[in-house]
């Protein structure tokens, strides 16, 4: 504009992919491949095989027992929040991503730190199932945060996790992934 180049961090871009011309090679060769394909179409009576493919690559990846990719972030928080918020209370950190909102969240005006200190108060006294929906990362300031506190759990309850790693998954490599596996026996 003007003569002077901007780039487009925003929606779907914010990575600032679309002109990437790497990336832009891997798209051809995408296409090339597998056609233009659309996520409907592996409910149709043909199905490829590149779902299943690049759903088991990515829980092998992460060290999950299965995956399942849908067509963007807001969309898988809203398929997990709904089916979790019919058995358990869900509970979210202060900057967890609107889609995982099933209702106006509590506590979301305090800080992480102060959040964590009410979670692990309300987890011995609450008489539901909590799910903690959480960033693994500030998607603004890539700060990590400490899930140390999930080892301060009571032992006799059940908890859930939802971790939205999707701003730091492939940028920081497994570091959330691998420390939240050690914490994982802890409560399996």
């Amino acid at each position: 504009m003007a003569g002077k180049e901007y780039l487009y961090f925003a929606g779907t871009a914010y990575l600032g992919m679309p002109t990437n011309v790497e990336f832009q090679s891997h798209l051809i060769a995408g296409f090339s491949r597998y056609g233009a394909n659309y996520g409907g179409s592996r409910l149709s009576n043909l199905t490829l095989p590149i779902f299943d493919e690049a759903e088991n690559l990515i829980a092998q990846w992460t060290g999950a027992e299965t995956a399942l990719i849908v067509s963007s972030g807001t969309l898988a928080g809203q398929l997990t929040t709904k089916m979790l918020a019919q058995q358990s209370k869900l509970v979210h950190s202060p900057d967890a991503h609107p889609a995982l909102f099933q209702t106006q969240p509590e506590l979301s005006n305090l800080s992480y730190e102060a959040w964590v200190e009410r979670i692990l108060e309300r987890a011995y006294t609450s008489e539901y199932p909590l799910v903690f929906c959480c960033n693994a990362i500030d998607p603004l300031w890539l700060k990590s945060y400490d899930f140390s506190w999930l080892q301060e759990l009571p032992k006799h309850k059940s908890f859930t996790l939802l971790l939205d790693d999707s701003h730091g998954i492939g940028v920081t490599g497994k570091q959330v992934v691998a420390f939240l596996l050690r914490l994982m026996p802890l409560h399996r």
